[in-house]
């Protein structure tokens, strides 16, 4: 519970000075979130490993920041323009998913026409 009142949070307090402490715990609480939340659905049955996802894990990791900051969040900002509360926090959502997306479908790509590239510069995972 304490990972969506950080969010929401972080939100409310953009343009502070104190809010890249509170970024940052949200980041770090937002990591354990998952782990457990998943590390719980695989005890529960609930979800099973997905091949390809493990594969391209590595692949995502690394991509994922230079296209958040540099790509998408930049794009996104500039073609929305959001200017309520609700555009922005849409766009906090929707970035990473689609740079996850993004990256998915690149590590599909590269890996179908170039396996042992793929290979090399994920390192073999």
């Amino acid at each position: 519970m304490l990972y969506p009142l950080i969010t929401f949070v972080d939100l409310l307090t953009k343009g502070y000075a104190f809010n890249g402490y509170i970024q940052k715990a949200g980041v770090i609480i937002g990591i354990i979130f998952s782990f457990n939340l998943v590390a719980f659905l695989f005890e529960k049955k609930k979800i099973k490993p997905i091949p390809f996802l493990s594969a391209s894990s590595f692949f995502v990791f690394a991509i994922h920041e230079p296209f958040l900051i540099t790509v998408f969040r930049r794009i996104t900002f500039l073609a929305i323009k959001p200017e309520s509360d609700f555009a922005f926090t849409s766009l906090y959502f929707v970035n990473p998913i689609l740079v996850a997306l993004v990256a998915l479908g690149l590590y599909y790509i590269l890996n179908r026409f170039l396996p042992k590239f793929t290979s090399i510069i994920t390192g073999g995972r």
